[in-house]
């Protein structure tokens, strides 16, 4: 009369199926029998009486029952069988002989409540433990009032308690057998087993009620005699228990073990022993999570298909709580779910139901944790006895990781690793080293004293791209630039990727200065070949910093800060150009810093001052048009060229407010110059950045600043670069075409140096292009810059573009310009740069010799 089963073997499959624990055959048998066990005691009470004259109240049988309930030796073998030995056998035949029957479904029913509050089983093994229970009861108190006489005392009576107490074995093996086979965890083999043992001990429990109930009869001092053998199998029955645990203890260490230290794959002894440890322990998962410094892998047994045997990377709160409390356990610990330690976050974070925690060490260092888990429901309940088993296990994993077998066998964790390192030390856009890499391979070589130069590698005009065509475009663009410095560096050195649009090239075993050189201007040639990129031509150069290692060993930061320096030289002298470091380099800097200080406030302090080129017609020798040129009258240095500060405006974004100065000043000295241009179509050119153009607020700007000074816009044109192809945003078009539409010019100044398509000269209001002086100056040297110019002059003739070119400073020159068609020009042969005052002069002079015949 409880919900464990007494003397038996019990072999049903308790991992839950369904909502309540069993498979749907189980809990449909479950609730027949309870339903047979209750239309059975509906019946009962109409066929049986009480033997006894002065039958025992029903609270004193519930009493008993209860009592005998909790006598009971649970053995749990290495597997999943549990075999129980109770005493409600020998209570159900006390109740027989002593008790009326309406007694018995009661005390069957307390039981089951107790057991209910006790363990929390599914209610399906509620409904079955019940059902057998009731049915068999019922059965057996039916057989023994066929049986016995009316005589409390006779040898009648007492066959039919006998019998009674085998029928309740009989009818619960057979419940328990057809469970098992419902729950696909039972066999004909076990079911026999199963039927003799519960039989026996069935039959033995009757017998000692039987005794009891007549020694007692005799003289109440005689029913200690049935009790002492009681006692002295209960010990026997605890002692067994004791023993059998230390040896599947024993057994179960021994598997662990050698699945941990003799498995040719050490990831399947680690998942082996895990699922060794879970079976005996008859838990819902064993789980080893495994440290290591770049992250942590979990290692997981459980009784679900869903994570039955797997190894996986951990996720970022699984390898928080695990090193948290492999740091701080001092040991294995039991978590029960009610207790406060639950609560916390690194224990919830493994297990809501009770569960065993046991820190891995490795050489006294944490190392990983041990987490087992109980099943849901009470099914199996984990016990204090059990840590030391977790513990031993985690020990044992701990001394394997301290062999380092382990972790070098665990090929999901070096696989792990390997990402991290190659995270660490590679770039993943373009599958080059990293400056992790480049710091390391450095530091190495100067240790070594060995000579090797540093090639740094900055991406002229990258940044447009990137803004213009998006991340994408510019990542696939940095994979092809990378695929190109492989090319050029070949076998000699290692190509790295240091920062956004930054490469560094470390050559090793150069013998000279030269390689490096030789090198350098490889990449400066082959880099700006133009890239179809999203349906788009589109290219950037390459500007290098070259520092040589050799003499006194350096530091990897001193290198890179002296190749970064050559850089910077590099690029002030302007684009796809290369530099060597030279100590007088720090000079340089230190110079430029005080520079870019004096620039903050030389608008403010109106140190700029402009100065005009002349730009004439070279048909007629008519000046036609100027171009304003800035110089700085620094306070001590007297006046300096643009070169000498420009890019250094660029880079603080003064060129904004120094370009709206240049641009007002050269409205007022043409409109100063007014009253000789008269309705001529003469203007003036200023050049305007790409930093300018990016400015939200450029055209309106610009706009303001005509229409403030009275003058026509066509007096004013603006020269931008070809970079502005490259940029192409939707806010640089915009900006141009309101300006061009306003009235207001727009040339292309330095055409042909740049890395754009001619075919997109149409997407841009332009009214002139302007031949850069590098061409000009070869003319008479170079028949390809002969024919490249004359290119140029016919597609500015049929796009209907004026031509001007800048940079005559030979007759020759201007002769070839004339005869190849070429309408303007400019030059130190022509007229040099000139205040505003002494064009004013020029002017009126050409306005009283109207004609020049020809320049």
């Amino acid at each position: 009369m409880t919900a464990a089963p007494r003397g038996k073997t019990i072999n049903i499959d308790t991992t839950p199926q369904s909502a309540h624990g069993f498979r749907e055959p189980f809990e449909l048998f479950a609730l027949s029998l309870s339903l047979a066990g209750t239309a059975a005691w509906l019946v009962v009470p109409f066929f049986v009486r009480p033997i006894s004259s002065h039958p025992w109240p029903t609270v004193g049988i519930i009493g008993l029952a209860v009592v005998a309930m909790f006598i009971k030796v649970d053995v749990v073998s290495a597997g999943r069988h549990m075999t129980s030995f109770v005493m409600t056998d020998a209570a159900l035949v006390l109740a027989a002989l002593l008790a009326k029957p309406e007694a018995i479904p009661l005390a069957i029913l307390a039981t089951i409540a107790f057991a209910v509050v006790q363990n929390r089983p599914p209610m399906s093994k509620v409904f079955f433990n019940l059902g057998q229970e009731w049915l068999g009861s019922a059965l057996a108190l039916l057989l023994f009032s066929a049986i016995r006489d009316d005589k409390l005392v006779s040898v009648r009576t007492g066959f039919a308690a006998l019998a009674a107490g085998a029928l309740v074995g009989v009818v619960s093996a057979t419940a328990i057998a057809i469970g098992s086979r419902l729950t696909g965890s039972g066999s004909h083999r076990s079911s026999a087993q199963s039927l003799l043992i519960v039989v026996a001990g069935s039959f033995g429990n009757a017998a000692i009620a039987l005794q009891l109930v007549y020694l007692a009869h005799v003289s109440l001092a005689l029913a200690i005699v049935p009790l002492m053998p009681l006692a002295l199998i209960y010990l026997a029955m605890r002692g067994i228990k004791d023993q059998q645990h230390s040896s599947d203890r024993a057994e179960l260490l021994y598997r662990a073990t050698s699945n941990l230290h003799e498995q040719p794959n050490l990831d399947d002894g680690l998942l082996g022993a895990l699922e060794q440890l879970r079976l005996a322990m008859r838990a819902h998962t064993a789980r080893a999570v495994l440290l290591t410094p770049q992250g942590s892998v979990t290692c997981i047994a459980g009784d679900s298909p869903a994570a039955s045997l797997e190894m996986k990377e951990a996720s970022p709160a699984i390898d928080s709580a695990a090193r948290r409390l492999a740091n701080e356990l001092p040991g294995a610990v039991l978590v029960r779910s009610a207790s406060p330690m639950a609560a916390d976050g690194a224990f919830s974070a493994f297990a809501t139901e009770d569960a065993v925690f046991a820190p891995i060490r490795r050489s006294g260092e944490a190392a990983g944790l041990v987490v087992i888990t109980a099943a849901t429901g009470g099914l199996c309940e984990l016990y204090q006895s059990d840590v030391d088993l977790v513990e031993v296990l985690a020990k044992q994993t701990g001394l394997a990781l301290e062999r380092g077998a382990l972790e070098q066998s665990l090929s999901q964790l070096i696989e792990l690793e390997q990402r991290l390192t190659r995270q660490a030390y590679y770039d993943a856009v373009t599958g080059l080293a990293n400056r992790n890499f480049l710091n390391e391979e450095l530091e190495r070589l100067l240790m070594e004293e060995q000579r090797a130069a540093i090639l740094l590698v900055d991406l002229d005009d990258f940044k447009t791209v990137n803004d213009s065509l998006g991340h994408v475009a510019g990542d696939e663009l940095l994979s092809i630039i990378a695929d190109r410095l492989r090319e050029c560096v070949g076998a000699l050195g290692l190509v790295t990727r240091v920062g956004g649009d930054e490469f560094a090239i470390l050559l090793t075993r150069i013998p000279d200065l030269d390689l490096a050189i030789r090198v350098a201007s490889r990449i400066i040639e082959q880099v700006p070949a133009l890239a179809t990129i999203g349906g788009r031509e589109v290219g950037v150069g390459a500007s290098i910093g070259i520092r040589l290692t050799e003499g006194t060993p350096d530091s990897p930061i001193d290198v890179l800060r002296d190749a970064d320096l050559a850089l910077y030289n590099a690029k002030s002298q302007g684009k796809g150009r290369f530099a060597c470091y030279a100590p007088s380099m720090h000079l340089e800097v230190q110079e430029r810093l005080v520079l870019t200080a004096a620039l903050t406030n030389a608008v403010e302090r109106d140190e700029f001052t402009l100065v005009f080129q002349p730009i004439y017609e070279l048909s007629t020798g008519r000046l036609s048009a100027v171009e304003a040129l800035v110089r700085w009258r620094h306070p001590e240095r007297g006046e300096l060229l643009p070169d000498s500060f420009l890019a250094l405006t660029e880079q603080t974004g003064l060129i904004v407010s120094l370009g709206k100065h240049v641009l007002r000043q050269t409205l007022a000295a043409v409109r100063a110059w007014s009253a000789v241009l008269g309705d001529s179509p003469f203007y003036a050119a200023v050049n305007v950045s790409g930093r300018q153009l990016q400015e939200p607020g450029f055209a309106n700007m610009v706009l303001e600043e005509v229409r403030d000074s009275g003058l026509p816009p066509s007096r004013l044109l603006l020269e931008i670069t070809e970079s502005v192809f490259i940029e192409d945003t939707e806010e640089i078009r915009v900006a141009l075409e309101r300006l061009a539409e306003s009235g207001i010019r727009l040339g292309l100044d330095d055409f042909g140096t740049g890395y754009s398509s001619l075919s997109q000269l149409h997407r841009f209001p332009l009214s002139q292009l302007k031949i850069d002086r590098s061409f000009v100056s070869r003319l008479d040297r170079n028949s390809d810059d002969r024919t490249l110019v004359s290119a140029i002059i016919q597609l500015a003739e049929a796009m209907r573009l004026d031509v001007v070119a800048e940079g005559i400073e030979t007759d020759t020159q201007l002769e070839m310009l004339k005869g190849l068609g070429c309408r303007r020009g400019q030059g130190w042969l022509l007229g040099r740069p000139q205040p505003a005052d002494s064009l004013a002069a020029l002017l009126s002079a050409q306005v009283k010799q109207p004609r020049l015949s020809s320049v």
